[in-house]
């Protein structure tokens, strides 16, 4: 299992996005949130198997501020790491009460293209902290 752990100061967002197995997953969010709601699209959500990737979030004190968004993708690859990651700039900015239309789509964009930026170089350290040879 990796991790890596991201904060988005202007929309006040704290962010986990997990690459491991579904079951793993589903008993890492179980412990970590037993007895709380999890929420997509301030709906309340459950996790199911049968995807390689889910984005969703658990509430702080209230919607609007203060959740903790979880990405989870079995592994990543562009195309997955694009899709979920679409997915959570929606969500966030839905729980903001931006409606995607015309006028709001550059903020779509805009947190999206910082997702990618916050992550990318996140990532690629962990990858090269994997690789190198352990000293003994």
């Amino acid at each position: 299992m990796s991790e890596i752990e991201l904060y988005e100061p202007l929309y006040r967002v704290s962010i986990s996005i997990i690459e491991c197995g579904y079951e793993e997953f589903a008993r890492l969010i179980a412990e970590r949130h037993a007895n709380e709601t999890l929420y997509s699209w301030n709906e309340a959500f459950m996790l199911e198997s049968g995807t390689d990737g889910y984005q969703f979030h658990v509430c702080g004190d209230e919607q609007g501020g203060g959740e903790k968004f979880y990405v989870w993708v079995a592994e990543v690859d562009d195309y997955n790491i694009a899709h979920e990651l679409h997915h959570l700039a929606h969500d966030i900015l839905f729980t903001r009460g931006i409606v995607y239309c015309s006028q709001s789509e550059e903020a779509f964009a805009y947190l999206t293209g910082r997702l990618h930026e916050m992550f990318r170089p996140e990532y690629q350290k962990q990858r090269e902290q994997k690789r190198e040879p352990k000293a003994e």
